[in-house]
C-alpha cells in the first residue's frame, strides 16, 4: 500500500531517535492476515531451539521363561476367545494414533498472551509495521545473549479489539499482565517477563507499541509527543537526507536503515572480543574507526520481481 503522508498519524512516529537500526516493513497486514501469519510461524518454528529430549534408561534383557506344560498345544489350537483377542489386536495396530497437536513456537507464543490469536491481531493493523533496533554496549565481556533489545511499533484501524483483549488479560483470575499508565497511555507489563525490564505493551490512542524494556517504551512515548521536535528516528539528518535523495523506495516490501558508525560498533567489538589473539598487534579501537564511518548509512531493501 502507499506509505502515508508525514503529517498523518504512522507508526514511525514512536520509533525514538536513539535507534541503532530501522527495519520498515510494508504489507497489507489485513488482506493477506492468513498468508502472513502462516509465514510467521513457520519462521518462528524454524527459528525457535529444539528442546533436549531426556534420555530413557534401556531396559533390561529378558531373562527366558521357563517351558509351560502344554504350551505348544496352546499355541497351535488357540480358543476362541484368544483369536478374538488376536483379532483386535491385528485391527488395533492398523490404526492411527491421533496426531499431537502442533505446538505454538515462542515468540508467537509471547505475543498471542495479547490475548488474540496472530492473524487475528495481523487485521487490525494499518500500514507499514517499524521494528527499531537498540545496539547494547559492549564492553571487555562477550555478554550472553544477542546484544539487542527490539522495539515494535505499529498503527491500528481499529484499537479497541486489541484493548478489551489486554484488559480482560489483565484483569483474569491470574493475569497475563499488570497495568501501569506511561506517556498518557497504558503500559500492560508481562508478568511472567523479567520483573527488571518490564517488557510489554503500550497501548495509546491508535498507536501501540511493543518492547522487552521499559525504558524503550519511555522513549517511545516521548517520541509520540514530539515536544522537542527532535525526538523521532525521522527528525536525524540522515534519515531526512535519505528520503530527500529518494534512497528509501516506498515499493520495498521490507527497508533496513541505519547510520554505519552506530550499526557497525557492537559487530566489531564482538568480534575484537572473539578473534584477536595477538595481544601485542591488538585490533585498533573503534574510536579510530568511527570517523570513516560517521555520515554513511546502512541500507538494505528486499522488492518484489517477477520471479518473487
Amino acid at each position: 500500500p502507499a506509505l502515508p503522508a508525514a503529517d498523518k498519524p504512522r507508526a514511525l512516529d514512536v520509533i525514538p531517535w536513539q535507534a541503532g537500526m530501522l527495519v520498515s516493513l510494508n504489507a497489507d497486514f489485513p488482506r493477506h492476515a492468513a498468508a502472513l501469519s502462516k509465514a510467521l510461524i513457520s519462521i518462528d518454528t524454524i527459528l525457535a531451539p529444539t528442546p533436549i529430549q531426556p534420555q530413557q534408561p534401556k531396559a533390561p534383557p529378558k531373562a527366558d521363561k521357563p517351558p509351560v506344560p502344554g504350551g505348544a498345544a496352546q499355541k497351535e489350537g488357540k480358543t476362541a476367545a484368544q483369536e478374538l483377542l488376536g483379532a483386535g489386536g491385528d485391527k488395533q495396530k492398523g490404526e492411527k494414533k491421533p496426531a499431537k497437536p502442533a505446538k505454538t513456537p515462542p515468540h508467537v507464543a509471547r505475543f498471542e498472551k495479547i490475548g488474540l490469536k496472530l492473524e487475528q491481531f495481523l487485521e487490525q493493523i494499518d500500514g507499514p509495521v517499524q521494528v527499531a533496533l537498540f545496539m547494547q554496549v559492549i564492553e571487555e565481556d562477550v555478554p550472553d545473549d544477542l546484544p539487542l533489545s527490539p522495539l515494535i511499533a505499529m498503527l491500528l484501524k481499529d484499537a479497541k479489539a486489541v484493548e478489551q483483549a489486554l484488559e480482560a488479560a489483565s484483569a483474569e483470575p491470574q493475569p497475563r499482565f499488570t497495568r501501569e499508565v506511561l506517556n498518557g497511555g497504558v503500559h500492560y507489563i508481562e508478568n511472567e517477563g523479567d520483573a527488571e525490564t518490564k517488557p510489554g505493551f503500550w497501548l495509546k490512542g491508535n498507536y501501540l507499541a511493543w518492547s522487552s524494556e521499559r525504558d524503550l517504551l519511555e522513549l517511545a512515548g516521548v517520541a509520540l509527543t514530539h515536544k522537542a521536535g527532535n525526538e523521532r528516528f525521522a527528525d536525524r539528518a540522515g534519515y531526512k537526507q535519505a528520503l530527500a535523495g529518494k534512497q528509501l523506495d516506498p515499493e520495498s516490501l521490507l527497508t533496513i536503515w541505519g547510520d554505519a558508525e552506530q550499526v557497525l560498533e557492537m559487530p566489531y567489538k564482538l568480534a575484537k572480543l572473539n578473534w584477536q589473539e595477538d595481544d601485542e598487534n591488538p585490533w585498533p579501537a573503534y574510536d579510530l574507526i568511527r570517523p570513516l564511518a560517521r555520515g554513511k548509512p546502512v541500507q538494505v531493501e528486499f522488492k518484489a520481481g517477477h520471479g518473487g
